[in-house]
């Protein structure tokens, strides 16, 4: 046996002449001592040695080690109060322990019952415990290894996750993860609590939105975040959605063919394991919004690749004028793989605004007259160009539609066909 070793019970003894400690906070300060051993069952081998070998002592003649009893047996407990009463008397009182206050057997039971009041009702196949840093145990046990220099302790954190953990596993038949979990249980040791968070759903797919005059965003009535969250958070029993495109199309824009990239985010889904053909069902509530999702995740993935992503747009457009086919020939001929500056207004604090100018690159367009003022037109361009300012010259927009055929040009229809890169 290493000395090391060896001095695991003079080192026990040391500690329970000035601290009371129950089985399972002595045995956290030797949780590097022994395989397969709790700390409760640590703590009370050490304790039982402790009294065998007092006993040794007092059977060979050894009367003085007795004043060593009378000072642990009332800070230990069984079975060295057994002993105490053999050779000295009846123990008046065991103390109770200065790092738990004799509660953590109890409370640890508490939290284990508490963690699965709060999981009933939520779909979930992984979970990871959490304990709040700083309480009073943690603070008390850290004073008392750093005392005695203890280096073979484990934090009382790292014991109630693991025994919560294996509990919350074998009662729930759910796994542990630490990187993508379901579910963390937050545990408050001061507080004596439990917190339970869902983590969010992040689904990743494609979308169509088939309707004008519908926003992207939150509103009064039709938006297309209000359709898709009517149908995922009543089948998902979610408490909110969040949605992300690379782009955000005006209303009137209407997106079709391939359709656009979609990440949505269900925030606390109660439920969380559905086929995706369903989940894409349910976001297609209404007719004029078509989702199709391809695959979920617990943590924020973006799937594109956003600073070479390219929008294809179709345009309608209206020149008063008169739109000819040499027009639409100058327009194609100029704006191939050609550069788009544009100017646009940020706003600031205290109703200033500041001049923002970005360029983008228009790499195809490709049109046709239909009739003597309507003209249709392919375009393939980078994210960051503005369509209807490179139509009709808003935004300062150089070169534009209007410039190159030098007449006044108005759009009366735009969809997007689709993203590529």
């Amino acid at each position: 046996m290493s000395s090391r070793a060896e001095g695991v019970i003079p080192k026990a003894l040391e500690l329970l002449k000035v601290y009371p400690l129950c089985d399972r906070c002595l045995g956290r300060l030797f949780a590097h001592y022994g395989v397969g051993l709790s700390n409760v069952t640590r703590g009370r081998a050490l304790k039982t040695l402790l009294a065998m070998e007092i006993y040794r002592r007092i059977s060979a003649g050894e009367l003085g080690v007795i004043n060593d009893l009378k000072l642990i047996a009332p800070n230990a407990g069984y079975p060295l109060n057994k002993l105490y009463e053999k050779f000295v008397g009846k123990l008046q009182q065991v103390r109770k322990c200065a790092v738990c206050g004799g509660r953590l057997e109890i409370l640890i039971g508490k939290l284990i019952s508490d963690a699965l009041s709060r999981l009933e009702g939520v779909d979930s196949r992984t979970f990871v415990v959490g304990v709040k840093a700083g309480s009073k145990i943690e603070f008390r046990e850290t004073v008392i290894a750093e005392e005695f220099s203890l280096t073979s302790w484990e934090s009382v954190r790292r014991e109630v996750k693991r025994e919560v953990g294996k509990k919350i596993q074998g009662l729930r038949a759910i796994l542990p993860d630490f990187k993508e979990p379901d579910i963390v249980i937050l545990v408050d040791l001061d507080n004596e609590s439990v917190d339970l968070k869902i983590m969010p759903l992040y689904l990743g797919g494609t979308y169509l939105k088939i309707g004008r005059f519908m926003p992207q965003g939150r509103g009064r009535g039709i938006s297309l975040v209000n359709v898709i969250s009517k149908g995922l958070l009543k089948m998902l029993r979610g408490e909110n959605l969040k949605m992300l495109t690379p782009f955000i199309e005006p209303s009137d824009v209407r997106l079709l063919g391939g359709g656009g990239p979609i990440i949505v985010k269900v925030v606390e889904p109660r439920i969380r394991y559905v086929d995706l053909a369903e989940l894409s069902k349910a976001a297609s509530y209404e007719p004029w919004v078509l989702v199709s999702f391809n695959e979920a995740h617990n943590t924020f993935k973006v799937f594109w690749d956003e600073p070479r992503i390219q929008r294809v747009s179709r345009v309608l457009i209206y020149v008063s004028e008169g739109i000819s086919d040499d027009d639409v020939r100058s327009i194609e001929k100029s704006f191939t793989n050609i550069e788009v500056k544009q100017v646009l207004l940020r706003r600031l604090p205290n109703n200033r605004y500041k001049e923002i100018t970005r360029s983008g690159m228009v790499y195809e367009v490709r049109g046709r007259k239909l009739t003597a003022n309507i003209g249709e037109f392919l375009i393939r361009c980078s994210k960051s160009v503005l369509i209807r300012g490179l139509i009709t010259g808003e935004n300062r927009s150089s070169p534009s539609f209007s410039s190159v055929i030098c007449k006044e040009v108005k759009v009366l229809f735009l969809d997007v066909l689709g993203y590529t890169t």
